[in-house]
């Protein structure tokens, strides 16, 4: 086996053992461990095929070039879901998949008897039949995955209202790992296309670039989900039974979702709740004794805003008031930020630069000239 290939199985050895040593560990972890295995197992069929090109091995290359779009699908939808639960009708979505894997099975040991060079013949020029298959499965995979991109949209939307920091909840990085998967597969079928027509003829040295752009971008989305990862929860938490019959409403009336708002308040002025740099809606909605769903709805409603910008403006209040305090000088920035309630230095600049148009340095040394 090639040294490269050695590294990249001892790379995928790492990155399982840390998905396996995690704490915690949900249905999520799990597929991500999947995720590896299909690309090891891609690795390992790549090398036999290269080595020894047989009816075993031409037929396992055909499946595992595949195989890691379905635990990375299932992944995603499991981090984007409420209950983090596996959906049976998401299986629908892996149903071209299916039957391509049948028609490669059922040609190879069924309806032909291929001898080794037929094989070769296949494997180095794709008759129809498979090109169809493979520009199919190239159109299908780029149309789910912008499918999911609306579902990931509306999911970063969502955790704004229920979170105050979204660095452990975010997705950007599996967004960014899912342009370049549609970059990939639309340059893999123009490829296909293109060799189709004969307007290229080494098709393995574009494969090739393609095939270690996604690796590299598979490898940095893991390290990501491993090491930054936290699935967001949605549920709700059980309202206080004394305040239960005054708040908690399956809809919200503008009087009641006003009124909910002004307890908000009050909690957030009087008891300083947004110091904690964890705060989320389901912290208020308990104090409260409401829904999480009633206080995301009062603040957007009411406010106009959702709960992450409801909380940083108070954090954001709280912050000018120490830079501008001539006493708070001697203590750094960072820690006037942390007791604000904002968890890193990377976050409250970027609240803070947007909000304020300038850097906290450059306010404070404005405020104290």
């Amino acid at each position: 086996m090639s040294f490269i290939n050695i590294a990249i199985l001892t790379l995928l050895l790492v990155l399982s053992l840390a998905v396996l040593v995690k704490a915690g560990k949900r249905i999520s972890d799990y597929f991500l461990l999947s995720i590896i295995l299909a690309i090891a197992l891609f690795v390992m069929s790549a090398y036999w095929a290269n080595l020894s090109l047989t009816h075993k091995s031409f037929a396992l290359l055909n499946i595992a070039s595949y195989l890691p779009f379905a635990p990375i699908l299932f992944y995603g939808l499991l981090l984007t879901s409420s209950d983090q639960r596996l959906n049976r009708s998401w299986w629908w979505l892996l149903s071209f998949h299916f039957v391509f894997f049948l028609f490669v099975l059922g040609d190879v040991y069924l309806w032909n008897n291929y001898n080794t060079t037929e094989i070769r013949a296949i494997f180095e020029v794709p008759p129809m039949r498979y090109q169809l298959f493979y520009q199919g499965l190239h159109i299908y995979m780029i149309s789910v995955l912008i499918w999911f991109l609306g579902k990931l949209r509306a999911y970063q939307s969502k955790i704004k209202d229920y979170y105050s920091n979204l660095e452990r909840v975010d997705l950007s990085w599996f967004k960014y790992f899912l342009w370049v998967a549609i970059i990939s597969y639309s340059s893999s079928f123009t490829a296909l296309i293109s060799l189709n027509l004969g307007i290229i003829n080494d098709i393995e040295t574009v494969f090739l670039f393609i095939t270690v752009a996604l690796f590299l971008a598979l490898i940095w989305m893991i390290y990501h989900a491993v090491r930054q990862y936290s699935p967001a929860n949605f549920s709700e938490t059980t309202p206080n039974t004394e305040k239960q019959s005054k708040y908690a409403t399956s809809s919200l009336t503008k009087e009641r979702s006003q009124e909910v708002f002004k307890k908000v308040e009050e909690l957030f002025e009087n008891e300083k709740i947004y110091h904690n740099p964890e705060l989320k809606v389901q912290d208020v909605a308990k104090q409260l004794g409401v829904t999480n769903h009633n206080i995301s709805q009062a603040i957007n409603e009411t406010a106009d805003k959702s709960f992450y910008d409801f909380v940083n403006d108070y954090r954001l209040e709280y912050f000018q008031r120490q830079l501008a305090d001539p006493d708070k000088r001697r203590y750094t920035i960072l820690a006037l930020g942390l007791e604000s309630g904002f968890n890193s230095k990377a976050s409250l600049n970027r609240v803070f630069k947007k909000q304020i148009g300038e850097t906290p340095k450059e306010y404070q040394q404005r405020m104290l000239a």
